[in-house]
């Protein structure tokens, strides 16, 4: 019942390709005194929807002056070990070495890139606890250098909690600290998480209006990085708008972009969305061709996360199509690859897509198990419009099966979680004409 917008921007919110980018980032990069660092303190993280920062080994090292000297060997060992598990998408490692790091000797630093593993592993409590905890040191402490990274990763979480009053106003609060620190890439990331909220919500000019800003900052300051990430999210706003031939033209100067300035990871998240734009067209061999070779790009930097969404997305692809044995390949194998890094968010996603195909296939009660498991999933997860897809998708198996109380019982909740999280999206609306369906039958002595 997802529409393919909505289903790839939340799993790519989640599954944080990095393209680590070396540059000096205002307030973020304080240095008191003596030779400047060989790096900067934050170090930009490149995925699909936004910004995000990760705290470097200089400024790790910084917090380690004070530390004993065994406690400070520990620590160090276990954040360089994190950081090449991380470069080589080994979140389950990584996170396992953070926390090593963080007992041995507890760092602002550890608590960030924790929570950014946490957000690649679609562990959406754990992610909070680590931001959370970060923010509030830093109020002890009086520092103010890990503010805004903070607050944009909470802020994600807020999101994909389903809670989009409290990120919006993480979001903004982000801004006012990157105005007031004069910052201009951090508001510019500040912005662009803003416009997603807006077009999560319907306020398309308000979204558009953001994203452009974010667009002028990062041309200002010649980052190719915040340039490709703004100009994806035009694309996204005006495919939400069903403008698809503005979106593709958006998506296609990220991907010349990318292919100049930013590599593998910068032309697979541009090919994706152009391969989804032309899936919006129904240009299914184009759309194939995009994704492929998305996917090719994903496999060979050792991508698991993104490999599986794109896998997804071909999957939609022959469903849409009606060739529905090589769909229900694409999403079991998508299936497999998540379950491989222990990704719940992405395995309920897959899963709700069997799922879909059992029903076309008026395979019920195996449709009805599988949407039951995603459920399960996204419900442990606390990731809120996932729950509602899968909710949604329960009662629309319901109603086939002519369990109309517990068809609109279903659905009825998972409006109420659209309402809250996405209320124009494509979801909202099948729940909405699933329930009319339901609640007004055709009148057969109106029929002649």
């Amino acid at each position: 019942m997802q529409g393919w917008f909505g289903v790839r921007r939340r799993l790519l919110l989640l599954a944080f390709g990095v393209v680590v980018v070396a540059a000096a980032l205002g307030g973020f990069a304080l240095y008191e005194g003596g030779d400047p660092p060989t790096e900067p303190h934050f170090a930009i993280v490149h995925t699909p929807r936004g910004l995000l920062y990760k705290a470097t080994t200089a400024r790790f090292e910084a917090e380690l002056q004070q530390a004993e000297a065994a406690s400070r060997a520990t620590a160090a060992e276990a954040f360089a070990s994190a950081k090449e598990q991380a470069r080589a998408y080994r979140y389950r490692a990584a996170e396992k070495e953070l926390r090593w790091s963080l007992e041995a000797y507890e760092t602002l630093s550890a608590h960030l890139n924790a929570g950014l593993v946490a957000l690649n592993l679609g562990e959406l409590a754990v992610a909070e606890a680590h931001f959370r905890t970060g923010l509030e040191r830093m109020e002890e402490g009086g520092g103010r250098d890990f503010v805004t990274a903070f607050q944009l990763g909470l802020g994600v979480v807020y999101r994909d909690q389903g809670r989009v009053a409290e990120a919006l106003a993480v979001h903004r609060a982000a801004l006012d600290v990157a105005k007031q620190e004069r910052d201009l890439l951090a508001e510019a990331a500040a912005l662009g998480h803003i416009g997603n909220l807006h077009a999560m919500q319907g306020r398309m000019d308000e979204a558009l209006a953001a994203h452009e800003r974010a667009l002028e900052i990062c041309k200002q300051l010649a980052h190719p990085v915040g340039q490709a990430v703004a100009l994806g999210n035009l694309g996204h706003v005006h495919a939400e708008q069903g403008l698809p031939e503005a979106a593709l033209d958006w998506h296609r100067q990220a991907y010349q972009l990318a292919e100049q300035r930013l590599g593998s990871i910068g032309q697979a998240f541009a090919l994706t969305d152009i391969g989804n734009v032309y899936r919006m067209r129904g240009q299914i061999s184009d759309a194939l061709v995009s994704l492929g070779r998305a996917l090719r790009f994903h496999a060979e930097l050792g991508n698991t996360g993104d490999r599986a969404a794109v896998t997804d997305d071909i999957g939609d692809v022959y469903f849409r199509q009606g060739q529905l044995d090589r769909a229900l390949a694409a999403y079991e194998g998508s299936f497999k690859l998540y379950t491989g890094i222990k990704h719940a968010v992405g395995q309920a996603a897959a899963l709700s897509h069997v799922g879909n195909v059992y029903e076309r296939q008026r395979q019920l009660d195996k449709a009805l198990a599988v949407h039951e498991k995603a459920l399960e999933l996204n419900t442990g997860s606390g990731h809120a419009a996932g729950r509602a897809r899968d909710l949604g998708n329960i009662g629309n198996v319901y109603g086939r099966q002519g369990r109309m109380a517990e068809a609109l019982d279903r659905l009825r909740t998972a409006e109420a979680i659209y309402q809250r999280v996405r209320p124009q999206g494509q979801g909202a609306q099948d729940v909405a004409r699933t329930i009319r369906r339901l609640v007004s039958p055709l009148d057969l002595s109106q029929i002649d």
